[in-house]
Parts: structure tokens; C-alpha cells; sequence
């Protein structure tokens, strides 16, 4: 794997601060901060707001970093928002739980730290307070948010801009270098690699957790509609919400910074010693299965990566891990973000939307439905374990997932009706779904990040092909079989309960 990082050298390192040498010239926020709304502070106001949409965590956050640094330069407390609506596209008991989960601990994590915390779980869309953000935003000095490319957050962004008076900051925490250090979308991991690379000494250092000099833990706000969170009754809460009931919970993923941790120190102390070897054999569980929680932020990738870099681990498992973490995750940040049309076909290379549309009129082997592919109803034992891991756990194995989407397109009626499938399924069930991660995973099964490939194949044209025959031998099929088995057992959404719904 091409490399440029010095690991060793990378090691050494101590200390929260850039190499002395930038100190003077280098500011790590510059570039994850954006000017949403101009305008003048508003007089008498009573706090900082940070409206938390997706870097869902009370540490390890550049968002709240900022907020905070806001406050106690004009001695104003902070107040933290975090809202959970049930209009999002297939909300879902799964989602909302996990949600809620991360929610609860929120709520401890922020009274530690004597800041505000305001939860809001809405219960209709029709009745519910539309209006939360800018009801709070009446009384701030200033408002804060989260920068993130895709999914809801954007348009969110796009609205309270109209709907408030005060100046209105958005801030990337998604990764370990921001999104704009970028100028372009690039074409591929091969272009992003090297100047990734040249900015990691600058960037991969840990975040110093600001102190709030104000505390606000006690301050009384005008917000009738705030969910209180101790002692709460998850299940009540979700009975009490006009979403879709009949996606079940997760029994394997439960939201949460702590969960979250926990899967770090599994991950380090003893999945990564054989990760560059062991991460595609599904079923053997070499994986970290932290991508739930990187996507709705309960855990930063800049803890997870300095975590991993100074591991007792193998360097090429510590390699692999922050390729796929660093690199190949802030690839998708920059597609999602430069890209608008990214959860489109048109989004692909011209060679692959060239192949494909040469093809689409081929002959398929086997056609399925939207429906039969949710239901896992085909007749390939690998894809269908693939479908019935998502349908109980919310997650797919990383190596699976990629022929999970393959087959998709083989065997969809047309290329926009299998893309149409795979988001969907994505958005209903998988709990790292709604993730740049998510869509450029998706693409990359029509070519996108990709090369041609020859021959000519039907249907994929020169869009790599996978079969089921080549992964069954790559991966531990009867422990992946016997695992998806267990974890339907336990709780899982099974196939019985998609056919009766």
C-alpha cells in the first residue's frame, strides 16, 4: 500500500500542539470553520448555542471546542441542543434508539463538564416544535452548528440561517484534516493519499479539551417541549414517536460515547495485531464496527486514529487501518462535499456512466425486486447472509457489503433502480447508513474511485465484477453463517418479519 507516513516518527510525538515551527503561522481550526450568517452579537444575550445535529459527543469535538471558546471570550455560558425529528427519510425504532442511546449519555457527559444540555425528541412532525433551534437561537449571542456534506444536515443549515438574527458559525469535526483543506473533488484514493499525507504531521494531534470558565448546568431556558433524559424509558419514548415501529433495535449496536470507547480498546488491544491480515474474513470478527459510531458522532476519528498510531500493533495493520480511516473515509468527505449530485449516477466517472449506460439494456441473469433484496429472498446463500446481517444488526461487514452491492446491480431491472435499492436499504436499516462513507460505497459497485476493467462483462460492462463463489472462499462462511444465525436469535429483524410486514 502506498505510504508516505513516517510511523515511527509519528509515535514520538507528544503534546497537543503542532510542530514548533508552525506554531507562529499554522491555526488547526482555520479551515473547519465557516461563516454560515454574518451579523452583530446580539446585546443582552444569555449564552453560546450549539446546536449538535451530528457530532453527537460531549468531548473530542471541534464544534463544541469552538463554541466554548466563544463563551468564555465574552464570559456568556454555553447551552447545547440536540434534537431528534421523526421526518427524517425511514425513521425507525433502530435509528431512533440508537440515537436516544447517545442521547442519555449526553445528557451525564455535558453535566460533568457544567454546560446546559437540551434534548428534544419531537413526536410528530405535524404537532411538533418546527421551530426549536430558532426559539433557542432568541436568547443567544451567537449560534454554532455542524458542518457535514450530505444527508439532512445541509438544507438544516440552509433553513436557520432565515430563521434567526445572530451570527451563525458551522464546524467541521468530521475527520482528522478538514474538508476544505481540499480545493476540489479528486478523482480517486491515489490523488487524495499524498496530500493527506503532507498534512497529517500538522493536523493528527489530540484535541485539548477546552474549560468552560461559566457554568451553565443549571440555567433555566425558555423550551417547554425539552425530553428529560434521566431515568428515561427508551422503549416509552419510542412508543410515543409517529415513526416506523417495525424495524427493531439493534441487540449488537447500542448508542453511546462509552459503547463506543469500549469497541476502541477491543479494537486495539485485540483485533488490530492481526487487522491488515484478518479484516475481510467475515465472520472472524477482525473488524473495529465502530463506523456506527463515527457516523453519528459519539466518537471522534481523531481519538480513534491516534488510538491506532500508537497501538502495540503490527505497522502494516496500523497502516491498513488508518487508510481506511484517514484516507479512504476523507475521501468520501471530499466527494460528498464537493459533489452535490453524490447519491446520483451522474456523480460517476464518464468511462463508468459511459459502460453502464452501454449496458443497461443486457440480459440479467436473475431480477429482483426492492422487495425481495430487503427481504434477502434470492437464491445466492452468500448475498442472502449479507442482507440478513443488516436486517438484525444494522451493519454489513465491510468485505460482504461490496458484493452485497454488486449483486444488486447484476440483478436490479435497471442501474438507477439497484442504486435506488441499496440507499434505501441503507437508510432503513443500516446504522452507518446516511454517511458519505455510505454513498461512495455505494458508487464505488458502478465504478466511482475505481479503474475499467476488461473484459467486457454483461451488464457491468468494464465496472469491476465480483462473484459470490470467489468471496465464499475468502471469507469463514459457516462461522459468518452461524454469527448471523445468533444474532437473529437475539433480537434481530429476521426475513419472517420483513415478508409479514
Amino acid at each position: 500500500m502506498p505510504t508516505e507516513l513516517n510511523l515511527s516518527a509519528l509515535r514520538k510525538r507528544q503534546g497537543p500542539l503542532p510542530p514548533p515551527d508552525r506554531q507562529n503561522e499554522f491555526d488547526p481550526m482555520q479551515k473547519r470553520i465557516v461563516i454560515l450568517r454574518h451579523g452583530e452579537p446580539r446585546l443582552n444575550a444569555r449564552y453560546v448555542l450549539y446546536w449538535m445535529q451530528i457530532h453527537r459527543r460531549a468531548y473530542q469535538n471541534h464544534a463544541l471546542n469552538f463554541a466554548i471558546a466563544q463563551a468564555n471570550k465574552l464570559n456568556l455560558p454555553v447551552v447545547v441542543y440536540e434534537g431528534l425529528r421523526p421526518d427524517y427519510d425511514q425513521a425507525n425504532d433502530r435509528i431512533h434508539q440508537f440515537i436516544i442511546e447517545g442521547a442519555i449519555e449526553n445528557h451525564k457527559d455535558f453535566a460533568k463538564r457544567g454546560i446546559r444540555y437540551c434534548f428534544y425528541l419531537m413526536p410528530d412532525a405535524k404537532k411538533g416544535n418546527r421551530r426549536a433551534v430558532a426559539q433557542l437561537a432568541q436568547e443567544a449571542i451567537l449560534l454554532v452548528t455542524d458542518d457535514f456534506p450530505t444527508f439532512v444536515v445541509p438544507s438544516h443549515n440552509r433553513a436557520i440561517v432565515k430563521q434567526v438574527d445572530c451570527p451563525v458559525y458551522a464546524v467541521d469535526a468530521n475527520g482528522v484534516v478538514p474538508i476544505r483543506e481540499m480545493k476540489h473533488e479528486e478523482y480517486a484514493a491515489r490523488t487524495i493519499r499524498p496530500k493527506i499525507h503532507r498534512l497529517l504531521p500538522a493536523y493528527l494531534w489530540p484535541i485539548e479539551e477546552i474549560k468552560l470558565k461559566i457554568k451553565s448546568g443549571d440555567l433555566k431556558l425558555n423550551f417547554r417541549e425539552e425530553t428529560f433524559l434521566e431515568h428515561a424509558d427508551i422503549a416509552a419514548l419510542l412508543r410515543s414517536t409517529n415513526i416506523d415501529h417495525s424495524v427493531r433495535p439493534s441487540q449488537l449496536y447500542h448508542g453511546g460515547r462509552g459503547e463506543a470507547l469500549r469497541r476502541l480498546k477491543v479494537l486495539v488491544s485485540e483485533r488490530l495485531k492481526n487487522y491488515n491480515k484478518g479484516r475481510n474474513i467475515t465472520g472472524e470478527h477482525w473488524t473495529s464496527e465502530l463506523s456506527p459510531y463515527l457516523h453519528f458522532g459519539h466518537i471522534s476519528a481523531m481519538e480513534i486514529a491516534l488510538a491506532v498510531l500508537h497501538a502495540e500493533a503490527p505497522d502494516e495493520s496500523i497502516d491498513a487501518y488508518l487508510e481506511e480511516l484517514i484516507v479512504r473515509r476523507e475521501l468520501s468527505y471530499n466527494f460528498c462535499h464537493f459533489n452535490p449530485k453524490h447519491a446520483t449516477i451522474e456523480a460517476l466517472p464518464a468511462w463508468a456512466r459511459q459502460t453502464i449506460v452501454a449496458h443497461e439494456n443486457d440480459t440479467r441473469p436473475h431480477v429482483y425486486s426492492s422487495e425481495q433484496f430487503e427481504a434477502a429472498a434470492t437464491h445466492d446463500e452468500v448475498w442472502n447472509l449479507a442482507q440478513r446481517e443488516l436486517l438484525a444488526t444494522g451493519k454489513i461487514h465491510n468485505y460482504v457489503r461490496m458484493l452485497w452491492g454488486k449483486k444488486i446491480i447484476e440483478w436490479s431491472r435497471t442501474p438507477p433502480e439497484a442504486l435506488a435499492t441499496m440507499i434505501r436499504l441503507h437508510h432503513r436499516y443500516a446504522l452507518d447508513g446516511r454517511n458519505p462513507n455510505t454513498y461512495t460505497g455505494i458508487l464505488w459497485c458502478f465504478g466511482k474511485h475505481d479503474r475499467a476493467w476488461g473484459p467486457q462483462r454483461q451488464v457491468f460492462g468494464l465496472v469491476r465484477y465480483m462473484t459470490s463463489d470467489n468471496t465464499r472462499r475468502k471469507i469463514n462462511l459457516p462461522a459468518y453463517k452461524a454469527w448471523v444465525e445468533s444474532c437473529e436469535k437475539n433480537g434481530g429483524r429476521t426475513i419472517e418479519n420483513v415478508l409479514n410486514d
